[in-house]
């Protein structure tokens, strides 16, 4: 197997010194053991010095399946260069990188003191004024500590609260810093949450939630004592406007697009919160320069020193601010204005500032447009980094469709600025435009988000790793940011199906309002959904795959923490809260109506999850946790859940799947299990519960070959008949296309229908006037790779085991019976987990809905 490798190419005509560059690389089982010597070195011989890897996750074996890597890159202008990964002792040591100490905490507030190996200095603090614009003092949870320390970077972390003025909690924050030991250069990854629960009567979720909180900023400034002069460089490509003794302050204001001023923009009282057109770079009150968009880099100037600061994404991410003034550069992650900031229950944001400590900041300059480190399609491929991975030798129909989100005119990026996708809670997220295909044309387009249904971080996480295309990762890196912050409620205090979990897209065919991201808002007297008028997060939706590949392509600690979030809240949702009450409910919406099934003739009711994507989201979930942890039990429960689902000897005619409006779901959850058969394929473990799994994947497989139709063949039967029913009959083909490898008695047929699904899905997409709609878009790019896949699965994992395979067919009687001891246990299980204090508590926060 070729060594792994990853392409550097300078395609900005800069000159790179000592750019940082992290990613992660996948590996092939048994190619790298922990802690086995390794090392970096250019194709041209050059050694890759200092680095630092650490691993992301484990094959079976123990070996390394995902290493993040590190290190400073140095290119000249349109270079290319390739870095290789030996797998020996490095013949150096790293003599270019520098001691670098531990933060020393200040002395109070949230600051700390950075020596440098001259003996200089610099100081950083961080303050948060709440709506008085009163500084708020801080009680430490985790204290400044090194969470990691190698050869190239030194990272250390805090955590806590910051406190009004009467000492109660605001606000919590956490921040890590990152020292670079070669290049001066120090990023923080500063972030605000709050812990609340939103009350959100009836199932809204508008601004002005009691549980909001509520400040004025929130800032860092770095202090050099040794200071001459300061300036502003407002955009790459132009000159710094210099001050000598007055400050410099760039206020980016909104996004500087031509819907700069769009309802998006809404706060708690419904008033449009941007007041003018981009940013505006100011000496005392004087404007003395302006424009759209600002990337600036601000910076202080001594004799022989300086230091530089730059915000990322700053213009996207508005308002923000970044001031340069005799001795500090202060970066405003949430700048002061009229209006007071609200971070909503379980909501939080973080941001990411770079600072250099040198006087022209040429490394940030380069950051402004960083290099993109592309691993090759085919070391994807090789180990099975992707499952149904293979980089395509032409492209196809449904390559050209998927291009059609790349589209300068109408694809994701251009789309952004239909409703002014930016701002710092917007930002990422994807405009839900298919929403707005009922209104008439002259009809101002409604508010909509997208919140990464059907996992587009994950489908472009793929085309990334497919293409190497920067807009792919651009397009993953953004949403996948935006989702971990803003769409997963982080809350304890809520009710246990709505703790940690993903927030649905905003309601289907209506305005956002003052609803943000959060589905349903109180100026909707009525949902798209027949009979329902609020909600919050559930199973239904629930996509963390991508956020397992954007951690372990990028190294992202709050991708990982919200795969693991995920996962606990579909397991806490699905498995029941502790106590008696939590339990005694779980009967009744759950058993009680299995019971009843089962009492009506219908045996499948004694199962204890529902056929749909719910359930297949649950699975995928747990997969995806079983990726991280996989000593936590995530895998088990998921064959559990497998198994108190389906199986091999079902009525299928029972299940009601081709009623296309409730059945449809079923292919999600299908999906789902043959992920899973793929996984135990991948780490070689053959065994009973893979049988149990294949021998049921079959009985439906072959049902499906038979039975299916398109969904628009009863297009009367549907509540909203429109294209996106076409893009969901690929999943029919992607299905067809898995089972003739593994079904290889019925391949033809298997193939035969494979090949008339994706026929049938290009055929009618490439004519409709729909194909740009956000939702098709991602629908194929979750589902994309299995209908282009061929392989050959090993005759271990073909052939059945007889072993607990063929369960027999349940009568009335015995199914009710298995119905009624599961109710019984899970009373038992509430009686033993019975104390006052939770089901007082429990009960408390179902009644203030």
């Amino acid at each position: 197997m070729p060594r792994p490798s990853v392409v550097l190419r300078e395609n900005h005509g800069f000159s790179r010194t000592s750019e940082p560059i992290q990613l992660g690389i996948p590996l092939a089982k048994g190619y790298l053991q922990d802690k086995q010597p390794h090392f970096l070195k250019y194709s041209d011989g050059e050694l890759v010095i200092p680095f630092q890897t650490r691993p992301l996750s484990y094959w079976p074996d123990n070996s390394v399946r995902w290493l993040q890597v590190a290190f400073p890159a140095d290119l000249a202008p349109n270079q290319t260069r390739v870095v290789e990964l030996f797998k020996e002792e490095p013949s150096l040591n790293n003599p270019n990188s520098q001691v670098v100490p531990p933060v020393q905490p200040a002395d109070s507030g949230l600051g700390i003191r950075i020596m440098l190996p001259n003996g200089d200095y610099r100081e950083m603090e961080f303050e948060l004024k709440d709506p008085l614009n009163t500084s708020c003092s801080v009680r430490f949870e985790k204290k400044w500590a090194v969470v990691e320390d190698g050869t190239y970077f030194l990272r250390s972390r805090s955590e806590g609260v910051f406190l009004t003025s009467a000492g109660t909690d605001l606000v919590r924050f956490f921040i890590d810093i990152q020292l670079f030991k070669v290049g001066e250069l120090i990023r923080v990854d500063a972030g605000l949450h709050n812990p609340r629960r939103a009350v959100h009567k009836g199932g809204l979720w508008d601004l002005g939630d009691p549980g909001s909180v509520y400040f004025k900023s929130f800032s860092l400034s770095v202090r050099q004592m040794d200071s001459r002069s300061q300036w502003i460089r407002p955009q790459p490509g132009v000159e710094p406007i210099f001050s000598e003794n007055e400050a410099l302050i760039l206020h980016q204001e909104s996004s500087g697009g031509e819907n700069w001023n769009s309802n998006n923009h809404l706060n708690r009282d419904g008033v449009v919160t941007t007041r003018y057109r981009g940013f505006r770079l100011f000496r005392k009150s004087e404007v003395v320069d302006d424009g759209y968009r600002a990337s600036p880099v601000a910076g202080v100037t001594g004799e022989n020193s300086g230091t530089c600061a730059q915000l990322s994404e700053f213009w996207q991410n508005f308002p923000s601010s970044i001031k340069a003034e005799r001795g500090c550069v202060t970066i405003g992650f949430f700048p002061e204005t009229e209006l007071d900031y609200e971070l909503q229950g379980g909501e939080q944001k973080r941001q990411t500032a770079w600072i250099q400590l040198t006087p022209a900041g040429e490394t940030l300059l380069n950051l402004q447009s960083p290099l993109t480190p592309v691993i090759p399609a085919e070391h994807y491929a090789n180990t099975k980094a992707f499952s149904c991975f293979s980089p395509p030798e032409e492209t196809d129909e449904i390559d050209s469709l998927i291009g059609l989100a790349l589209s300068p005119e109408e694809g994701f990026l251009k789309k952004r600025e239909i409703i002014d996708e930016y701002g710092w809670r917007n930002f990422g997220d994807l405009y839900a435009d298919h929403e707005c295909m009922y209104l008439p044309s002259d009809h101002p387009r409604f508010i909509t988000h997208y919140n990464n249904q059907y996992d587009a971080i994950y489908g472009f996480a793929r085309q990334f790793a497919l293409t190497g295309d920067r807009r792919w990762f651009e397009l993953m890196d953004d949403l996948a940011k935006h989702v971990a912050d803003i769409d997963i409620y982080h809350t304890d205090d809520d009710r246990t199906e709505y703790n940690r979990g993903m927030f649905w897209h905003t309601d289907h065919y209506l305005d956002a309002h003052t609803a943000t991201h959060r589905t349903y808002s109180r100026f909707n007297s009525t949902s798209s959904i027949p009979g329902q008028t609020g909600g919050g997060p559930a199973a239904e939706h629930c996509y963390s795959t991508g956020l397992l590949y954007h951690f372990w392509m990028t190294g992202s600690e709050s991708s990982r923490s919200a795969v693991i979030e995920l996962a606990t809240w579909m397991r806490n949702a699905h498995e029941g809260s502790k106590g008696l009450l939590a339990q005694v409910l779980a009967v009744k919406k759950t058993d009680l109506p299995r019971l009843k099934k089962v009492w009506g003739g219908n045996t499948n009711g004694v199962y204890r999850y529902p056929f749909t994507r719910g359930t297949g989201n649950y699975i995928n979930t747990l997969l995806d946790a079983s990726m991280l942890e996989p000593d936590e039990g995530w895998l088990d429960l998921a064959e559990s859940v497998i198994r108190s689902t389906i199986g091999p000897m079902d009525n299928i005619e029972q299940r009601g799947l081709l009623d296309a409006e409730t059945g449809w779901h079923y292919l999600v959850l299908l999906s789902a299990m043959t992920r899973y058969l793929w996984m135990k394929l991948d780490n070689n473990t053959i065994d009973e519960p893979y049988h149990y799994t294949l021998a049921s994947l079959r009985h439906y497989w072959r049902w499906m070959a038979k039975n299916e139709r398109p969904f628009m063949d009863d297009s009367e039967n549907l509540e909203f008949p429109n294209d996106t029913w076409v893009a969901q009959d690929f999943r029919k083909a992607v299905l067809m296309k898995q089972a003739a490898l593994f079904d290889t008695a019925h391949r033809k047929i298997y193939e035969e229908k494979a090949s008339e699904w994706s026929l049938y899905v290009t055929q009618k997409l490439q004519a409709s006037e729909e194909r740009f709609f956000t939702r098709i878009l991602i629908i194929l790019l979750q589902n994309y790779g299995p209908h282009r896949f061929q392989t050959t699965i090993p005759e271990k994992g073909q052939l059945l085991s007889p072993t607990n395979t063929n369960r027999m067919a349940l009568t009335k009687a015995k199914s009710t019976l298995r119905v009624l001891i599961q109710i019984g246990r899970r009373i038992g299980r509430g009686l033993l987990q019975f104390r006052p204090s939770r089901e007082s508590s429990w009960l408390k926060i179902r009644l203030e809905r």
